[in-house]
């Protein structure tokens, strides 16, 4: 399975423009450890050759450089037992006959080309595995691997004991395209869309062949390779289209990343993981999908997005109206300014005006923003005059429900809310008010948020529409 992969690579590689850009593109990383930073079991068992233990260390020496340029040439002799006898010690010699191999990739040679491929295949996965299994064994997080992406899943995700089982079960599901992504970032977005590509596809398989009328739980993306691909869109300098951005977030909605994010092994990091991806695509048109995953799962970073929304005046009322209420959700008492200018924003939040009309009930964005505001000083819009509001435990509120008969009822739950405000002591901060506002049940402490300021991982379109997701009225 493993050497199936690198010969893949390898075949892709040679296919667009030779060797070299396998060299530039993935044996930096994947045959380091020849030179500086083996696996303790691969130094413990050196290779034999000619019956002579030869030390992975000496991958200087000129004697050791010597002998494996002449096992190369050996690999097109004319004599099959020594072929054989010369691809076995370039074998086991293991990473340091990278560059030999690398250059006998172009040999004229026919038989040369052919061996030199399967020699490296064999040489790349066995150092993977290696380097893979030392990194797992080492439980107290001693070492830095020399791993794809280690560094930038570390610092969203942590160093813990499960957030090492994560990493490693997306190094396991994906390794050549996190390879991708860390050492050549142009290639980035292809691979990544490859590899959304075949899930897509895969699940689409699955589907059929479960049958149209099973539980779409059934069909599954492994929780690694969702992983992987969460991972890829956070390294620095990777940017991929809206497009793909939307399947990413398509796929957090399988069982497997649902259940992990709900209560799993690997919950901790996983969120982590996550919240880092909705910084990351909170800048772009992908943020009112960012706004609502941090609102599914309680992830104080969803308060990015749902600032950058709230300010966008050309997107439609129901997108404002979350970013409101995920404000209200995931905020605190300090991020009340944000919702004050709301208050006098006589928008509808239902654009169907006439049935409001007709229902004598209207729910305006200054309402949404007065219930979040009253919520977020831990009080109940219930007790201001907010007589049909309705809890949700993914949006705070149930949409469309924080509103009021008339004007009056408006004005009422306004000066009801002011008149607490400032019965206050002086430490609680004066909220302005206008007509038409209401109160929240107690809410527990959340860690303050900074402003945005990531940077969109996603290239930026022509102000495409937000796009709605099933399951979201």
């Amino acid at each position: 399975m493993g050497s199936t992969r690198y010969r893949a690579l390898l075949n892709h590689c040679l296919g667009i423009s030779g060797c070299l850009v396998f060299a530039g593109w993935l044996a930096p990383t994947m045959l380091q450890a020849a030179d500086n930073s083996a696996p303790p079991a691969a130094v413990a068992s050196a290779p034999i050759v000619d019956g002579t233990s030869v030390p992975r260390a000496a991958s200087t020496s000129e004697a050791l450089q010597a002998r494996i340029a002449t096992l190369v040439q050996n690999l097109g002799d004319p004599e099959f037992a020594i072929r054989q006898k010369a691809s076995r010690d370039l074998e086991a010699l293991g990473p340091v006959t990278k560059s030999a191999l690398l250059g006998a990739l172009q040999s004229q040679d026919a038989e040369v080309r052919y061996r030199a491929q399967r020699i490296l295949v064999s040489v790349l996965e066995a150092d993977f595995q290696a380097r893979l299994q030392a990194f797992v064994a080492d439980s107290d997080g001693s070492q830095s691997p020399d791993l794809p992406c280690w560094k930038t899943f570390s610092a969203m995700a942590g160093k813990s004991s499960q957030a090492r089982q994560l990493f490693a079960e997306a190094v396991r599901a994906e390794p050549l395209l996190l390879e991708t992504v860390e050492q050549n970032s142009s290639r980035a977005a292809d691979a990544i869309a490859n590899r959304c590509d075949s899930l897509i596809a895969s699940l689409a398989r699955q589907r059929s062949t479960i049958g149209r009328f099973s539980e779409p739980q059934s069909a599954r993306v492994p929780l690694g390779k969702i992983t992987a691909l969460m991972l890829a869109v956070c390294v620095p300098n990777v940017s991929v289209s809206d497009a793909e951005g939307i399947r990413i977030y398509q796929l957090f909605h399988q069982s497997q990343m649902v259940e992990e994010l709900s209560g799993g092994a690997k919950e901790q990091p996983a969120r982590r993981l996550l919240g880092g991806w909705i910084e990351r695509t909170a800048g772009g048109n992908l943020a009112f999908q960012s706004m609502w995953l941090g609102m599914r799962y309680d992830l104080k970073e969803g308060l990015v997005p749902a600032e950058i929304l709230i300010k966008r005046t050309d997107q439609q009322p129901y997108v404002r109206q979350l970013a409101i209420l995920a404000i209200g959700k995931l905020g605190t008492r300090s991020n009340t300014a944000l919702l004050e200018p709301l208050l006098k924003d006589t928008t509808s939040c239902d654009p169907n005006q006439e049935a409001q009309t007709r229902a004598k009930f209207r729910c305006e964005l200054r309402d949404v923003a007065l219930a979040s505001i009253i919520h977020l000083h831990g009080k109940n819009p219930k007790d201001f005059g907010f007589e049909r509001i309705a809890t949700n435990p993914q949006t705070l509120y149930v949409q469309n429900t924080m509103g009021f008969a008339d004007e009056a009822h408006r004005k009422a739950a306004a000066d009801r809310w002011q008149s607490w405000v400032q019965q206050q002591p002086a430490a609680t901060p004066s909220v302005p008010v206008s007509p038409g506002s209401g109160s929240t049940a107690p809410k527990g402490p959340v860690t303050e948020k900074a402003a945005p300021k990531a940077p969109s991982a996603f290239t930026p379109a022509k102000s495409p529409p937000i796009m709605r997701t099933a399951g979201q009225d």
